[in-house]
């Protein structure tokens, strides 16, 4: 079984580029690769990983969670 380190730059980018968005560091994400290209497919797997990335974490470093949260709970207040 191999690491990480063996995945495409396409899968790495997104990875960083869903981690970013997550931890409120950019409000922009998305895929920069045309559909349907093997690019695109790596990069959409790496935005995926992001998701059991963040379990290990327990997710206490999604920022984004907490913030969409507690703008439902400001909402609700109104």
């Amino acid at each position: 079984m191999g690491t990480h380190d063996d995945r495409s730059p396409e899968f790495k980018a997104g990875v960083l580029a869903h981690l970013k968005y997550r931890m409120l560091e950019t409000d922009e994400f998305e895929c920069p690769y045309d559909d349907g290209t093997a690019e695109a497919d790596a990069w959409k797997a790496g935005t995926e990983k992001v998701f059991y990335i963040l379990e290990l974490f327990n997710n206490s470093t999604d920022k984004r969670r907490e913030k969409e949260k507690q703008d439902k709970l400001n909402k609700k207040a109104k």
